[in-house]
C-alpha cells in the first residue's frame, strides 16, 4: 500500500478525536474497519503510530515524527483545494473576493459587516486581472477588486463591474532629498534614482517607464516590491524612489509629493458576477466602500489628497 493524503487524513482525526472509538464515529466507519485501515498504515511506514490502552490513544515516537508532517501536508493540499476548487459561495458560506492590489480591502470588509449582516470574507491576492476576471467566469470566485490606469476595466458575459474611486500616482521621495520641499516632481527630476516599484502591477511600470522615455529619461528600475511599507523603508533609507497613493498616511523619513500634471491616475473597480448571492448586494457595497474611503480621508488629517467631486454618491474621482 502506498501512503496517500487520506490516510494522513485518517492519522490526523485519531490524533484529535483521542480514541479509535470517537475517531469512526467521526469518519462514520465501523471501529474495527478503522483500526484494520490503521494496521495497514502501520505497516506501510514500518511501525507503530498510536500506542492504545483502556483510556485512548497515544502518538509514539514515529507517529509523532508522523503526525508532524501530516499536519503540514493536509493544510498544504486543503490550501491547494481551497484555491483550484473554490465554487461561488452558498448560504451561510463567505463570500470569496479576491484583489489585484489590497488598497481598498479593509474598507470592503468594513463594508461586508451590515450587507448583509455577520456575512465574511476569504480570498487572496492575485496581480494578474486577466486571471481575475476568468476566475469571476468559471465560478472561482464571487467577485474581485480591480485596479487600472484604463478608465474601465474588460467585461464579458456574466460579469458587470463599477467603478469605485479614482488616485492620481504621487511619488515617495526621502525627506532629505534635494526635492523634497518642491510643491510638485517633474518626472525629468528624477532621471538619476533608481524606482522601486510594487510588483505584480506591471501595467504602472511600463506606463511609468514610457513616460520616462517620452522625456528623454529612461527609468532605472532596482526591484520590485509587494508590500507598500517595505517599498517606503527603502525609499527612506535612501535607495529610490517609488510611485505611491496620495491618500496613504505620513510617515517619517519620506515626502510624498504629486507628479506634474498628475500623468498617471490609478483607477479602483470592484467586478463581480450577476448571477448569485454577491450580486444581491454589489451596489450597496460599492456605495460602502465610497463613502467609507470619503470618510477616511476626511476625518484623517494625516492624508495627502482631499477628495474633489462625485459620480455617484460618495464617490471619489
Amino acid at each position: 500500500m502506498e501512503l496517500q493524503v487520506r490516510h494522513l487524513r485518517v492519522l490526523r482525526v485519531i490524533e484529535q478525536a483521542g480514541s479509535l472509538t470517537k475517531a469512526a464515529a467521526e469518519l462514520s466507519l465501523p471501529q474495527a474497519s478503522l483500526s484494520h485501515q490503521l494496521r495497514r498504515i502501520e505497516s506501510t511506514v514500518g511501525g507503530t503510530i498510536f500506542e492504545r490502552d483502556h483510556q485512548g490513544v497515544r502518538a509514539t515516537p514515529l507517529g509523532q515524527a508522523l503526525l508532524a508532517r501530516a499536519r503540514a501536508i493536509v493544510s498544504a493540499f486543503d490550501e491547494l483545494d481551497r484555491e483550484f476548487h473554490r465554487g461561488p459561495a452558498r448560504a451561510g458560506q463567505p463570500f470569496r473576493i479576491d484583489w489585484q492590489s489590497a488598497d481598498l480591502l479593509g474598507l470592503l470588509v468594513d463594508g461586508l459587516r451590515e450587507i448583509p449582516p455577520g456575512k465574511q470574507l476569504t480570498g487572496r491576492a492575485d496581480p494578474w486581472q486577466a486571471r481575475l476576471l476568468t476566475k469571476i467566469v468559471e465560478d472561482g470566485i464571487d467577485a474581485a477588486l480591480l485596479c487600472d490606469l484604463a478608465a474601465q476595466v474588460p467585461s464579458g458575459d456574466g460579469i458587470t463591474s463599477a467603478p469605485l474611486i479614482s488616485e492620481p500616482v504621487f511619488v515617495a521621495i526621502p525627506d532629505t532629498h534635494r526635492l523634497a520641499d518642491a510643491t510638485e516632481i517633474q518626472l525629468a527630476d528624477l532621471a538619476d534614482e533608481p524606482w522601486i516599484l510594487p510588483a505584480g502591477l506591471d501595467f504602472l511600470g511600463s506606463r511609468l517607464r514610457e513616460l520616462c522615455e517620452r522625456d528623454g529619461v529612461p527609468m532605472r528600475v532596482w526591484v520590485d516590491i509587494d508590500a507598500a511599507e517595505v517599498r517606503e523603508d527603502l525609499v527612506a533609507g535612501g535607495h529610490g524612489v517609488c510611485p505611491t497613493r496620495p491618500v496613504r498616511p505620513r510617515r517619517n523619513g519620506i515626502v510624498v509629493k504629486p507628479l506634474v500634471g498628475n500623468p498617471l491616475v490609478l483607477r479602483h473597480f470592484l467586478a463581480w458576477r450577476t448571477d448569485g448571492e454577491f450580486a444581491r448586494h454589489a451596489e450597496r457595497i460599492c456605495d460602502e466602500v465610497i463613502r467609507g474611503y470619503r470618510r477616511r480621508v476626511e476625518e484623517d488629517s494625516t492624508f495627502l489628497l482631499r477628495p474633489q467631486g462625485t459620480r455617484r454618491p460618495g464617490a471619489v474621482r
